[in-house]
């Protein structure tokens, strides 16, 4: 059968082009694509591991893409590795987590191969990001681990132990607003303990399952495996998180179980020196060697993480938002001695130097002692004497301190008069909002304007004609208002009649497309169908006596073995001599040449 390279859809015998969408008809690398398995139409091979492949599906009706797991065909008899797909089918499904890759069905094809179907997923492994950018922000690190933890726990409280935890099976699910999330796949060696969160014996103690690179020191060793294996495999990944490196690596599997029997772990920061010491001592606890002196389970981690990212996002803010204005000793300024008094100077030489100095950039002492030091008063000729002791004391780092202290305050003052204002002001009238005119698709008569009636002076009750002049134009407001409701309401149904003319005219041509494409889909079919009743009555019919001479060839091989020596030879060489006939002599002496061998050879039963 031969696929679409466009559609991956079945293209008809004979035709060369799919009739779809005029792509190339070509057979399938894998037998399996463009067939269905159960409602979905296979698509194409996402992945390949050791049990089987995992291929695109796509129902074809409502267009929902899933990933298909298929058990290899050499392992379709494996008693097994059926269990282990079965199983991991399970694991999942006992699980039900945000964090678990969903498994919705599962099934078996015609020759024996099981498969289930799951959640198609868009994004990346962790493995991949790994490979692609390196190591992890520390931050980003914790988050994806807060998420892993949160899987690992559902897993755990459910009983199941995933056994196989590693970057490969930590998929990044890419969301719509360029964030991700974490899923976990493949729990196809996972293990159900007897009691939720407890401890489970290896299937078999000569087979060890997992990957060398994370596999804690009991799984090696073959012992039961609990929620404490997960958690060390996680301090594996933590690691590779945050220094794009593996733990441990040597040249063959055996030398790295080795070390993580016996050889101690390297701290991140020992790769990496921007990760916190905090950091550290959490993946340390996880890579213990014995699984008791690690934590007890995955939520004890999450809380200890939830503490640890707190501590590290309030460092961070207190340090970026550090004030700029030190005391002296943070400056490294060390006391001098005064120097010699300097010449009298200008008035804004000390306004200056008075400025650079803000009490708020000293320690308290020296603060106190400046603002309490007597005041130097000018002589009489007008100017000021600069040679203050207090202030030349200070050193130029403490000028600069003072000065970035006065500007604060100043900023903060300013702030401070700006949100007074704000708060106090009267807000300005709000703006007219623009109408927007629209043209009215039913033309109706136009109501009258309501007339603006000018302010009368007082009417004499006396005066009957005043009087009967009020009541006049009052009648012919009332009338006038009358009128405009009248014309209001007429305005009104002529429009809702308009809209319905419009909805059903709407309607109509939505019936006559529908139409039309049904019609256009009908003719297609026909069309398609003219062309395989074509090809088929141009197909080159069956010979039957080509395939009397075929049955009866097959009814001799079977039975030739229970011949003589020589009727062996005699009837092979009459055989030979019917095909000779076949090919390029009489049919009439075929057939009579086919008789005479069935009655000889086969004891006249025709087969």
């Amino acid at each position: 059968m031969r696929v679409c390279t466009v559609c991956q859809e079945p293209v008809p015998s004979g035709m060369p082009v799919c009739p779809r969408d005029g792509g190339a008809a070509e057979e399938p690398g894998d037998e399996i694509i463009g067939t269905m398995i159960g409602e979905y139409r296979v698509k194409g091979v996402i992945g390949e591991g050791g049990m089987g492949q995992v291929y695109e599906g796509l129902q074809p009706v409502i267009g929902k893409r899933v990933a298909i797991k298929l058990l290899r065909r050499e392992l379709a008899t494996d008693k097994v590795e059926a269990a282990r797909l079965l199983g991991e089918a399970r694991s999942v499904n006992a699980i039900g987590h945000r964090g678990i890759i969903d498994i919705f069905s599962f099934g078996a094809l015609p020759d024996g191969r099981q498969y289930f179907v799951m959640e198609h997923l868009s994004g990346v492994s962790l493995s991949q990001h790994i490979r692609m950018h390196g190591a992890l922000p520390v931050e980003d690190t914790l988050k994806l681990l807060d998420e892993m933890l949160a899987a690992l726990g559902a897993a755990h409280g459910a009983g199941v132990i995933h056994r196989d935890f590693k970057p490969s099976n930590i998929f990044l699910v890419a969301q719509p607003d360029g964030s991700s999330f974490v899923k976990l796949l493949d729990f196809g060696i996972a293990k159900i303990a007897p009691y939720a969160r407890g401890e489970t014996p290896q299937t078999r103690v000569s087979r060890v399952m997992g990957t060398p690179e994370f596999m804690a020191p009991e799984q090696a060793r073959g012992q039961p495996v609990g929620p404490r294996t997960d958690l060390y495999a996680l301090g594996v990944v933590a690691f590779a998180m945050l220094t794009g490196e593996h733990l441990f690596d040597a040249d063959n599997p055996y030398e790295i179980v080795n070390m993580h029997l016996s050889k101690a772990p390297r701290v991140p920061s020992s790769v990496r020196s921007e990760v916190p010491p905090e950091v550290d001592s959490l993946v340390l606890s996880l890579l213990e060697k014995d699984p008791q002196d690690r934590p007890p389970s995955a939520e004890a981690v999450r809380e200890q993480l939830k503490r640890l990212r707190k501590a590290l996002h309030f460092n961070a803010t207190r340090l970026a938002l550090a004030p700029t204005s030190m005391t002296r000793e943070s400056l490294g300024v060390v006391p001098s001695a005064p120097p010699p008094p300097a010449p009298s100077a200008p008035k804004k030489a000390l306004a200056d130097s008075a400025t650079r100095h803000s009490p708020s950039s000293l320690g308290p002492d020296k603060a106190t002692r400046i603002l309490n030091a007597p005041r130097a008063t000018p002589p009489q000729g007008g100017s000021v004497d600069s040679s203050a002791p207090q202030l030349e004391q200070l050193a130029p780092s403490e000028r600069r301190a003072m000065r970035v202290g006065g500007a604060v305050l100043f900023l903060f003052a300013g702030l401070l008069v700006t949100g007074l204002w704000v708060l106090l002001r009267k807000p300005p009238a709000p703006e007219p909002v623009p109408v927007e005119v629209v043209e009215a698709v039913v033309v109706a008569p136009a109501v009258p304007q309501p007339q603006v009636v000018e302010p009368r002076p007082e009417i004499d009750p006396r005066d009957t004609a005043a009087v009967d002049a009020v009541r006049a134009e009052v009648a012919r407001s009332e009338t006038a208002r009358t009128e405009a409701a009248r014309l209001e309401a007429e305005l009104a149904d002529a429009a809702r009649a308009e809209a319905a003319k419009v909805a059903a005219a709407k309607a109509e041509a939505a019936k006559a497309a529908a139409a039309k494409a049904e019609a256009a889909r009908i003719e297609a079919a026909r069309a398609e169908a003219a062309k395989v009743a074509a090809a088929k009555a141009d197909a080159p019919k069956a010979d039957p006596l080509q395939a009397r001479y075929k049955r009866i060839q097959g009814a001799w091989a079977k039975s030739r073995a229970s011949r003589s020596p020589e009727d062996r030879r005699i009837f092979d060489v009459m055989l030979s001599e019917v095909g000779k006939q076949l090919t390029g002599g009489s049919r009439a002496e075929a057939t009579e040449s086919l008789n005479d061998f069935v009655a000889g050879a086969l004891n006249g039963k025709e087969p």
